[in-house]
């Protein structure tokens, strides 16, 4: 096998675009930490091809403040004398205001850019993560996967599915003709999605006064709604059922069914041709939204004149003290669960006690200090669950050393990190020490992790972490 490594940096200080069209490889588009353009591709292919120079292949040029990049495809390879999977081509790009994508068979794994993104792709699958910035996105029969995003965003596809995680923004758009949308951990002030034969999935999180829209011809429409949210929900169907989970009734009348949830602050419009529509409640803890709504009682306070501003602040008490309440009963450590609670009662008798003829300034700092302990508690639960993993991963690797047919003496106990007592570990049970368990071991962090990050986000209740925790150390 021949082997190719391929680095070349370029620098258009007075760029603010690039267009980039993709027909090399799958290329990974990332952000460049030294300011400059950089490519760089690992490529291994089979002995009888020719030798290749990836620069004859390289097109750049830099039109107004525009880069015009085109990675051409490679005829030699086009046989199939090479793997794709050991191909590796990566661009990372300077800060600019657009990055402009474009391929017909390759695809894009694109991360940490802050910029505009427009993409148009014909067959090939695209990944998009930790970006910030609008996203405008054509594909026809590629897959679209979008993580952590915050941006507007706004997506037309004709045969491939649709998978988001963790999105906000203002406006979300979704066009799709023949294929799955499923979108998770969403926060938009304004949403339509629209499908022609495939499902839609929308997982909301709560967001004051959203305005969601969602129409489907041939398929289903599933919502996961926050408890303790606000929404009114207008149903409009032809054929297919309703499966209301909400524990709010639904109300029919001429033609359309309709949910009222609380103060109906959020409206949404559900219409299908045929397929059934399925509502339930996220009983997750959001600690983004808990902070938002302390933020929201403070000024509330502060600009609190009459009768009818106290009513606003009992209401919006009334619906933090719920909510939080909702994350207590998860919770089964007795010294953050005190806390909490004392927190909590500490915070309604603050509110009440409110003399609007006094400075109501104090109050709103006693209201934020409060907030701040209940956030802190809840980051110690998540702190708690780190504890507790670091506990079971010490406690695994004892066991896997220590209950095995050798024994450490008192010495070798007490020397545990010398270079000596790991060479004798190596030759009594080498497979202790092996590459496929180490790897074990990092698959094993990076999930508890993950599980922690879902718990402190609030997309996980302490209940579910734990279980999940236990999952991995017994693996």
């Amino acid at each position: 096998m021949k082997n190719i490594s391929f680095r070349q940096v370029y620098s258009y200080p007075e760029a603010k675009s690039i267009k980039l069209v993709n027909h090399m490889g799958p290329l990974t588009v990332f952000a460049s930490e030294s300011g400059e353009l950089e490519i760089s591709a690992d490529l291994k292919y089979k002995d009888h091809i020719d030798d290749i120079n990836l620069a004859d292949y390289i097109d750049i040029k830099l039109d107004s403040s525009q880069i015009i990049l085109e990675l051409q495809e490679i005829d030699d390879l086009a046989d199939g004398s090479f793997r794709r999977d050991e191909f590796k081509l990566q661009i990372a790009l300077p800060q600019l205001e657009t990055v402009l994508l474009e391929a017909e068979n390759e695809s894009f794994n694109v991360a940490g850019l802050s910029s505009e993104i427009r993409l148009e792709i014909e067959n090939g699958a695209t990944v998009i993560s930790n970006c910030i910035g609008d996203l405008h996105l054509e594909s026809e029969n590629g897959a679209l996967k979008i993580r952590n995003h915050q941006g507007n965003v706004f997506v037309e596809l004709e045969n491939g599915p649709l998978s988001t995680d963790s999105l906000k923004g203002d406006k979300l758009s979704v066009e799709s003709e023949n294929g799955a949308i499923k979108m998770r951990s969403s926060a938009f002030t304004e949403a339509k999605i629209t499908n022609e034969n495939g499902v839609i999935y929308y997982e909301t999180l709560p967001v004051d006064d959203a305005r969601l829209d969602f129409e489907n011809e041939n398929g289903v429409i599933q919502l996961v709604l926050p408890s303790l949210w606000g929404f009114e929900i207008m149903m409009e169907q032809e054929l297919g059922s309703i499966i209301n989970k909400l524990e709010v009734p639904v109300t029919r009348e001429d033609g359309f069914q309709s949910i009222l949830s609380g103060d109906g602050g959020a409206k949404i419009k559900i219409k299908t041709e045929n397929g059934a529509i399925k509502l339930s409640h996220d009983r997750h803890l959001n600690l983004d939204f808990l902070q938002s709504k302390i933020e929201q009682l403070k000024e509330t306070i502060l600009k609190s004149k009459s009768m009818e501003d106290k009513e606003k602040v009992s209401a919006l008490l009334e619906n933090i003290l719920a909510y939080a309440n909702r994350g207590l009963e998860s919770i089964n450590e007795d010294k953050i669960k005190q806390v909490l609670s004392d927190a909590m009662a500490k915070l309604k008798q603050t509110v009440e006690s409110i003399d609007f003829n006094a400075a109501k300034d104090k109050v709103a700092v006693s209201v934020e200090s409060i907030g701040a302990e209940i956030q802190t508690a809840f980051k110690d639960l998540v702190q708690t669950f780190q504890d507790k993993a670091n506990q079971e991963k010490i406690k695994g690797f004892k066991d896997k050393v220590f209950n095995t047919h050798f024994h450490l003496d008192a010495d070798e106990a007490g020397a545990a990190i010398s270079a000596k007592v790991i060479e004798k570990i190596k030759r009594i049970i080498p497979s202790a020490f092996e590459l496929k368990g180490l790897e074990k071991e990092v698959v094993a962090d990076q999930s508890r992790l993950k599980i922690l990050q879902m718990l402190e986000s609030g997309k996980i209740t302490a209940e579910e972490a734990e279980r999940l925790l236990k999952a991995i150390s017994k693996e």
